[in-house]
């Protein structure tokens, strides 16, 4: 068992293009007491060679290196991921992606001076992120003013979840029991179960949001979610739809009146199409 306040998991599969921006912001964090885990799904010979060659040059002895040994998915190798940590929360940060220096100190004072009733802590913590377009940064916010509504109590409740989710992923933190609690990570669509994943932790406790935005999400053409809007815009329809199907099952009966499951069918349905039409009209 490790000595480490948090872990920190980076999912890989054939991202070396920026993954050494990656790896620098977490250890250069300002808050040291970190395990650096990173999970190659089984990439391509030559990817995996210049992975571990990079490793060998940050020679970071926090960093901790796990090759599948065929491709499972994303959402799989962050369940093969749990088997590790032993920490009692974790960070996960995608390949592409970068937090600032003081990301994890942010989140460990947040955890410090938050009043939660329960003694388990809350289920996760996330905060908004900013937008790296290739290797250019911005000032966009992800969410931006779709979650600066639940700054009063810090905290995104369940029933906001099922209609449409507000989380951002990059450099969020999990409690790792309640996760385990609920079966990790929904595995039923290869790299696309968070959303689902979200619902099912927010049934079981708070989810809190760190309004100090120091992460960075990188879009590019070779994103997943870009894949979810395009060459796999059949799937994503169904994961969503299968998402709005499972909140609407498990909801309390008051919500049922409103509706939830046809209104948020078809907004989700009108959000595939308009972000199918952005993203073909950006590669001409």
């Amino acid at each position: 068992m490790s000595d480490a306040h948090f872990w920190i998991v980076v999912p890989f599969y054939n991202g070396m293009k920026y993954f050494e921006y990656n790896i620098r912001s977490l250890v250069d964090q300002t808050y040291a007491n970190v395990k650096i885990l990173v999970i190659d799904d089984c990439s391509e010979a030559v990817q995996t060679r210049q992975l571990k060659a990079l490793l060998d040059q940050v020679n970071d002895s926090r960093i901790e290196y796990v090759r599948n040994h065929k491709n499972q998915g994303l959402m799989r190798s962050l369940n093969h991921a749990l088997k590790y940590v032993d920490s009692k929360y974790f960070f996960i940060l995608g390949q592409d992606d970068v937090v600032e220096k003081r990301h994890v100190e942010s989140f460990h004072y947040f955890l410090k001076n938050m009043d939660v009733e329960e003694s388990a802590g809350p289920s996760m913590v996330f905060c908004d992120a900013k937008y790296i377009r290739g290797l250019e940064p911005s000032n966009a916010l992800v969410r931006g003013k779709k979650i600066s509504r639940f700054r009063k109590n810090m905290e995104l409740k369940y029933f906001r979840l099922m209609y449409w989710n507000y989380v951002v992923s990059t450099g969020i933190l999990l409690n790792t029991d309640t996760l385990k609690s609920v079966g990790g990570f929904c595995t039923d669509y290869k790299n696309h179960g968070e959303w689902l994943t979200w619902i099912r932790l927010a049934r079981v406790g708070k989810v809190k949001i760190n309004y100090g935005v120091n992460s960075w999400y990188r879009r590019h053409q070779e994103n997943i979610t870009n894949s979810m809007f395009s060459s796999q815009f059949y799937s994503t329809f169904r994961y969503y739809n299968h998402v709005a199907h499972y909140a609407y099952r498990v909801a309390p009966g008051r919500f049922h009146k409103y509706y939830v499951f046809p209104l948020v069918l078809i907004r989700n349905l009108s959000l595939l199409f308009v972000k199918n039409i952005k993203l073909r009209v950006q590669s001409l």
